[in-house]
């Protein structure tokens, strides 16, 4: 009986000490987790950005550590974005508080300059997670992205005007965004040849968009993935300058892999984008397509190009087709390419691209 008594004085004993090395952990933990807080807020300020949020509040105890924040707002440096919501909430397990899962809370809204106004993007969908991972420095390795039904509200603001009306929300059915930024090299990068300073994966289903967007290929795009890199650091700072300067080191953008879906299109391949003297996008893809026949048709009947130009391009892609699939004409491979603001589809100039006025 002493002997029974013992042992489970001792196990009791075993389970103090357990639960009370748990909740040092836990402890350590939130306040790990809030010091990163007033860290990534003092770390923000510092470099320009406006953030503001209310009181943290911390709960989870014991299977979780969860923090959440009201009345969020975050304008980046130069007005670049802005972000505002009702709140977020962050949840990380003691054990592992570099990963942080972060949920929204309420409406989110994201603004930023577009066609000479202002573009804000707003969604209330609460399903939407973000697992963000970092090292022991604090610094953002990784993160990711996923929403299973998201539906996101856009409105145009012009200086001076009055907001446009607000079409039907954009909808998707699955959305996944997978982003990492790669250690900075130990020493400047020497030659032509720069690393990459982020990785981004992008995948979407059944993207819907409302009638009033005028779309030449319809308002469903049944699958978009990309993956990309930034080859090269764009330094913080008034985005023309940054840019200007990512361009004259020899920064480019590679499309690892593309694969569009959209009503009479498909597209798949990979492509090398840069910056011209006037900052407008260059560059030059290797192509498959599919359905070029109904989109060359599709652009001359929105007005993007001329029945007889659209005409002597498909008299043109068709004797390409032939000539790679033994007369299968329904597929081809092609490369494109964009100089001077201008798509051309091999030889042939297709239609002009509309500048982009990047923000001062």
């Amino acid at each position: 009986m002493a002997r029974c008594r013992l042992i489970l004085v001792s196990l009791a004993a075993v389970a103090l000490v357990a639960a009370g090395g748990y909740t040092a952990l836990w402890l350590y933990a939130a306040h790990a987790v809030e010091g990163g807080l007033a860290q990534w807020t003092a770390a923000a300020r510092a470099a320009g950005a406006n953030v503001e949020y209310g009181a943290p509040k911390l709960s989870g105890y014991p299977l979780a550590l969860r923090l959440s924040v009201g009345s969020a707002r975050v304008t980046a440096p130069h007005g670049l974005w802005r972000w505002s919501g009702d709140g977020l909430a962050a949840e990380v397990w003691p054990w592992a508080f570099r990963t942080v899962r972060i949920h929204p809370l309420g409406r989110q809204e994201a603004s930023f300059p577009f066609a000479g106004g202002t573009e804000t993007v707003a969604t209330q969908d609460e399903s939407a997670e973000i697992v963000a991972r970092f090292d022991p420095r604090g610094r953002f390795v990784e993160g990711t992205f996923d929403a299973a039904r998201l539906s996101l509200a856009a409105v145009l603001v012009m200086p001076g005007g009055a907001a446009s009306p607000a079409p039907a929300p954009i909808t998707a059915a699955g959305l996944h965004l997978e982003i990492a930024v790669p250690p900075p090299p130990a020493t400047p990068p020497q030659g032509p040849d720069l690393p990459p300073s982020l990785d981004l994966e992008l995948s979407a289903a059944d993207l819907d968009f409302p009638a009033a967007a005028s779309s030449p290929f319809g308002p469903h795009v049944s699958q978009l993935a990309a993956t990309l890199q930034l080859m090269g650091r764009i330094e913080p700072g008034p985005p023309r300058a940054a840019l200007a300067k990512w361009r004259d080191s020899g920064g480019t953008l590679e499309v690892r892999s593309l694969a569009l879906d959209w009503g009479p299109l498909g597209l798949s391949g990979n492509a090398t984008a840069a910056l011209d003297a006037q900052l407008q996008p260059e560059g030059a893809a290797s192509t498959q397509i599919r359905g070029y026949r109904a989109t060359i048709q599709a652009l001359e009947a929105r007005g993007l190009i001329r029945p007889e130009a659209g005409s002597l391009l498909a008299t043109f892609l068709t004797l390409m087709a032939k000539g790679q699939h033994n007369g299968d004409a329904s597929t081809l491979s092609v490369p494109l390419s964009i100089q001077h603001q201008r798509l051309y589809v091999g030889p042939f100039g297709l239609m002009n691209v509309p500048a982009i006025e990047w923000p001062q």
